[in-house]
């Protein structure tokens, strides 16, 4: 997927659009129907919905700013630990950096000193949840996390994403029989 494709997912999840009377969409200098966003939107619904399952309570409008942020925490740590041995420490930093910043938020990165444990990677982003309104910090999370999980279909593709977010996060894999069958 392309990056202009990947910052019509970010819009398409940050600002409601209205597609109603339109005849055409350009994406990359090529004119689409708007029939062609309904898969976007369909695997951006779905990878919503992920999220929203990984971050549990902290996505619901009950949660606190310490629940989104200690569930936020939870999510990447989980990711982060699938994606580490695939990729090593310096890409797995450099992934959640340019995820902060693709999630345009008011995030602090992280310095440039030496590698930090996923926990000291981690802990600027739980402070910085746990001092906005509940709403807010909520919002910011699925978007971090949507910038993420975007960031590895670009790179990984969508069905080993999906898998990857799947393992992470304790779903099962769409299709697949959580049963295990006696050989």
């Amino acid at each position: 997927m392309s990056s202009e494709a990947n910052r019509l997912l970010v819009v398409l999840h940050t600002q409601p659009i209205q597609l109603c009377g339109v005849s055409s969409l350009t994406l990359g200098g090529v004119k689409m129907p708007p029939s062609a966003l309904a898969p976007l939107e369909m695997r951006l619904t779905m990878r919503s919905e992920m999220i929203q399952s990984a971050l549990g309570e902290g996505a619901t409008e009950a949660a606190d700013s310490k629940t989104v942020a200690g569930a936020t925490v939870r999510a990447l740590t989980s990711l982060l630990a699938e994606l580490k041995p695939l990729v090593g420490e310096l890409a797995l930093r450099a992934l959640y950096v340019r995820s902060l910043h693709l999630a345009r938020s008011s995030f602090e990165r992280p310095g440039t000193g030496d590698l930090e444990s996923p926990d000291e990677l981690l802990a600027p982003l739980h402070r910085n949840l746990l001092s906005r309104a509940p709403a807010e910090a909520r919002g910011a999370a699925e978007a971090l996390l949507l910038a993420l999980a975007n960031l590895l279909v670009s790179l990984i593709g969508e069905p080993l994403t999906d898998r990857l977010l799947h393992k992470a996060w304790g779903q099962p894999t769409p299709g697949k029989s959580s049963q295990v069958t006696p050989s």
